[in-house]
């Protein structure tokens, strides 16, 4: 017989669309208004786009790297938007890096790289060791790849997957032909959606389509997967595709027929090896942080299976909370048992604990992260003011900003003191003002907010 399932009970999961029962979930705690920056990360791969979710009144918050799934808005999802804002109304710093492959529908190892070096910068800046990362749907699998890579894993508290994948190759032929099987051999019998299909076709235009026809027909793909239909179609129709091209297209946004769903996976094949360099798969044995998992019982994008995975691959130390829930649909709240409710607040409550349990570093000499950007650029506020806390006896240094860059002030010496030491509550914790929130919100209450 098969091998017991490490995920018990066997409920099952929750995917990309857990991003609304999330954010419900911590709406609820808004007890730290938020403020926001946009601005340029300086990484050593070049500049990315990249937005900070700093709580207000909260000093030296624990920090967490938030990245997005496929997704043409990137940072811009109003869904991440909000899941974002609600993590850091809760009591983290928040980074949401750009992953411009997954925001033009490429799944590329260079993502895994943006996260590992955004990891490694946003840590030393938020006076951290370590961050915590939460990847949404394929992001979470990129998340994995980095948090393995030798040069990134030091950055790394804990790592959250929402709705990804164990296996890229296994994942695709499930968008193919509507099967996928869990480590024990069951089915759950989902209709895949045809957004994956569509998905390839764009990331390998050169296996569906003639050299001269590819431009306009990725064009084509781009529309449709920006849900223009209408324009979709007539660009479906553009004489500068060849008739076998058009009659492809039109077949793509129909859905699937036996010819394409064989040319489909005689693609998936042809790139096996490219598809498992980018899979976590059997490498989980050597992860360093903590892996916390959730998937939805419907996510017909990336099924739930693939969790069952990853949670079966990782060493049982390295396995925190992992919940399938039957309280998710694919991109909202379908409500369920409260016993369902709650299960998905202690799997949060158990990723907060982890990142509020990761030490501070000194504040001292931590980079300048903002690059040049139009409009208003800033540093947000890490204690009182831009400088480094007070540490008692030490040289207190500090950033100029010239609008462009960063440059160093002279040293000062000035008279400090040192912090008044803080109570060490229950309340205080991320996790244990996330259950208490959520209690006033099912009751019908919420606590007082303070503006």
């Amino acid at each position: 017989g098969s091998a017991p399932s490490p995920l018990a009970p066997p409920s099952p999961p929750l995917g990309d669309g857990a991003l609304d029962a999330l954010t419900r979930a911590l709406e609820s705690l808004a007890l730290n208004p938020v403020d926001e920056a946009t601005f340029d990360l300086r990484l050593p791969r070049g500049p990315a786009r990249a937005r900070v979710y700093e709580p207000r009144g909260r000093a030296s918050p624990p920090a967490l790297v938030l990245a997005h799934g496929v997704h043409r808005l990137g940072i811009d999802e109003p869904r991440l938007v909000a899941l974002a804002r609600s993590f850091s109304a809760a009591g983290l710093r928040v980074l949401t890096p750009e992953l411009s492959n997954l925001a033009d529908y490429h799944i590329d190892r260079a993502d895994a790289d943006t996260i590992g070096e955004a990891s490694l910068a946003f840590a030393p800046w938020c006076a951290r060791q370590k961050v915590g990362f939460v990847g949404v749907s394929f992001a979470g699998s990129l998340g994995l790849l980095a948090a393995l890579d030798p040069r990134y894993e030091r950055a790394f508290a804990f790592v959250g997957t929402v709705g990804s994948y164990y296996d890229l190759a296994q994942t695709l032929r499930f968008l193919a032909t509507n099967e996928a099987r869990g480590p024990d051999g069951h089915d759950p019998r989902l209709t895949a959606h045809d957004y994956g299909a569509l998905v390839l076709a764009y990331d390998h235009a050169d296996e569906f389509f003639a050299p001269g026809d590819r431009e306009p027909a990725r064009r084509a793909l781009r529309l449709r997967l920006h849900e223009r239909h209408d324009e979709s179609l007539a660009a479906a129709e553009s004489p500068d595709l060849s008739p076998d091209a058009a009659s492809t297209l039109r077949r793509l946004f129909k859905g699937w027929d036996e010819p394409l769903r064989r040319r489909f996976l005689e693609a998936i094949e042809h790139n096996r090896d490219q598809l498992d360099a980018l899979s976590p798969r059997e490498r989980l044995r050597d992860l360093g942080p903590m892996a916390f998992l959730l998937h939805s019982a419907d996510d017909n994008v990336i099924p739930p299976t693939e969790t069952e995975w990853l949670a079966r691959a990782l060493p049982p130390e390295k396995r925190g909370a992992v919940l399938l829930s039957r309280a998710m649909a694919h991109a909202n709240l379908k409500g369920g048992a409260a016993a369902e409710r709650w299960a998905l607040v202690e799997w949060m409550a158990a990723l907060l604990d982890a990142g509020a349990r990761e030490p501070r570093v000194s504040d001292l000499d931590r980079p300048f992260l903002f690059g040049p950007r139009t409009g208003a650029v800033r540093r947000p506020r890490v204690h009182s003011g831009a400088t480094a806390p007070p540490i008692p006896g030490r040289i207190q240094s500090g950033w100029d900003c010239d609008g462009v860059g960063a440059r160093r002030r002279a040293p000062t010496r000035r008279p400090v003191r040192p912090r008044r030491r803080r109570l060490k509550c229950a309340a205080d914790r991320p996790a244990a003002r996330l259950r208490t929130g959520l209690r006033y919100a099912w009751r019908g209450t919420c606590p007082a907010r303070s503006e």
